[in-house]
Parts: structure tokens; C-alpha cells; sequence
């Protein structure tokens, strides 16, 4: 008489070959990607950024794909063979698994949002200038060549204590208003300002154009009537801060604009890009000069 244990290893044993071809692959998948990976991506500036991130999904496809299709096959006829009953209960636990993420989406994910990212847990996760300065030296790959001790300060207001921050925000309070912004953008500040270098005190200026006159279309602005009309009506969805409106920026400081870049950051509107809709961080220096960011 077969025992009920002799029995049962035929039907553990498909499941187990299926599921170590599995792990046999993603084994050597990634072995293969330890030694030939990094030649097949393009060791170029920014223009050979779109091929390498169509590179990395191949390559994931190449570790994860074959190994989730053949364990999933296998463990699915597996079931079929010898568990029908508990196919009804697979299914109604990834329906419930299925509704739960749709819940977290939806509603659980603004609501935990809402409990954790105060400005103080936000700004708390920020890396500090000194460490975020280091590791942009040592990945930058040359594009940071040429750039001064300001033009870092800026992209590194600009992305971790600006961008970041209010993206965190808008993940509890999508619709937060300017008070609630500033709060943000404030703690953010107060816990890395310390660490930038020369920084003396900032403001956050939700409405830039608060910082220069209305801006006047006429004939002799634009060459003609019909030129100024038609600034006039693309203006009206936002436009970008023109060079000779930068001065007025100074005199509302009583200080000048920061030079001290590698490109003329203030001379040249598009290297700025600070446009009429922007939300800037405006950094006072120890020498008497500023930047917008």
C-alpha cells in the first residue's frame, strides 16, 4: 500500500522544478548582468538618456519576465491538477488584494500622506547640501564641469528643498494653498539652510509677479500693434520673466541679482527659466547678492 507521503511527492516535486527554473533564472540573469550590463548602456551626456532607461526595461524584462511567467504557469497547473478548491480562494483573496490597492490609491494613500508628511517629517527626510553636493560630484559624468559654488546651490535648492518638498506635499494636501506651501518650503529651509554655503536667509514668493510692474504691450515693446496684441493674448496662460524686468527684482531687494554663474543666469531669460506663474525660493548670499530660484 502507497503511503499518503509517497503520494504526495510527485505533486510537490513539479511545483519545486518549476519554481527553482525560476529562481535558477533570475540567478543567472543576474550574473550575466554583473558582467556584461554596464557595456551595453550608452556612456554619453543627456541626449543618450532616453536609450538607457529603454535599456534598463529591457533588461529587467530579460531578469523578471521569463521567471514570473514560469513560476506562474507552473504553480497555476499545479493547482488545476491537484487543488481545484482552492483556485475559488486564490481568486477571491486577489480580488480583496485588488480592491485593497484600489482603496490605498484612492483614499488610503492621501490619508496616511496627510498623518506622516507634516513640513517637519518632510524636511526631515531631506538630505543635507554637504552630502547631496558629494554625490552629485561623484555621478555627475562631467555635465557639473564648468558650474560655480552657486550654480550647485541652485540646482540643489531648486530640486531637493523646492520640488521635492512640494511634491511630498501635494501627496497629503493636493489643493494646499500658498500659506500652507510656504509652511513647507519654510521647514524645509530652516533644516537645510544651515549647511549652504553663504546662504544668509531666504523668502518664498508665491507670486513673482508681485516683484515687478504690469507689464505694459505696446508698439514700441514689440515692434508693432499687432505683435503687442498678440503677446498680450499669449500672456495670459503665463510668460517667461524678460531680461530687462530683472532689475526691477533688484530694486524691490535694494541688492543685485548673483552673478557669480556659469551661464548668464539673469541676462538671459531663458536660462532662468522664472516664468510670471513661478513659485520661487529667493536666497540671500553673505556678499550681498541674491539668486531666484
Amino acid at each position: 500500500m502507497v503511503s499518503e507521503k509517497t503520494k504526495t511527492k510527485p505533486r510537490v516535486k513539479g511545483l519545486l522544478i518549476g519554481l527553482g527554473i525560476s529562481v535558477a533564472w533570475i540567478v543567472m540573469a543576474y550574473i550575466l548582468f554583473a558582467v556584461m550590463g554596464e557595456s551595453t548602456f550608452p556612456h554619453g551626456g543627456l541626449d543618450d538618456i532616453g536609450e538607457a532607461i529603454a535599456i534598463a526595461f529591457l533588461w529587467n524584462v530579460f531578469i523578471w519576465g521569463p521567471p514570473i511567467v514560469i513560476a506562474g504557469v507552473t504553480l497555476l497547473a499545479w493547482l488545476i491538477k491537484y487543488h481545484k478548491k482552492w483556485i475559488k480562494f486564490i481568486l477571491i483573496g486577489l480580488a480583496v488584494i485588488g480592491l485593497g490597492v484600489v482603496c490605498y490609491v484612492n483614499f488610503g494613500k492621501q490619508l496616511l500622506a496627510s498623518v506622516f508628511n507634516t513640513p517637519e517629517n518632510v524636511a526631515r527626510k531631506i538630505d543635507s547640501y554637504s552630502d547631496w553636493y558629494e554625490y552629485e560630484n561623484e555621478h555627475s559624468y562631467g555635465l557639473c564641469d564648468g558650474w560655480t559654488e552657486y550654480d550647485f546651490i541652485c540646482e540643489y535648492v531648486k530640486d531637493e528643498l523646492k520640488y521635492n518638498t512640494l511634491a511630498e506635499m501635494s501627496y497629503a494636501h493636493p489643493d494646499a494653498d500658498d500659506a500652507l506651501e510656504t509652511e513647507y518650503i519654510n521647514a524645509a529651509m530652516e533644516k537645510c539652510g544651515k549647511d549652504i554655503p553663504h546662504l544668509v536667509r531666504w523668502e518664498y514668493v508665491t507670486d513673482v509677479t508681485s516683484l515687478i510692474p504690469p507689464r505694459q504691450y505696446t508698439a514700441e515693446r514689440y515692434g508693432s500693434e499687432e505683435m503687442a496684441e498678440w503677446f498680450r493674448e499669449s500672456d495670459k496662460d503665463g510668460y517667461l520673466i524678460y531680461d530687462d524686468e530683472f532689475p526691477y527684482i533688484e530694486d524691490y531687494f535694494g541688492m543685485p541679482l548673483n552673478q557669480d554663474h556659469e551661464y548668464p543666469r539673469y541676462q538671459n531669460s531663458a536660462s532662468s527659466f522664472i516664468y510670471s506663474y513661478s513659485k520661487v525660493i529667493v536666497l540671500f548670499y553673505d556678499n550681498g547678492t541674491f539668486d531666484i530660484v
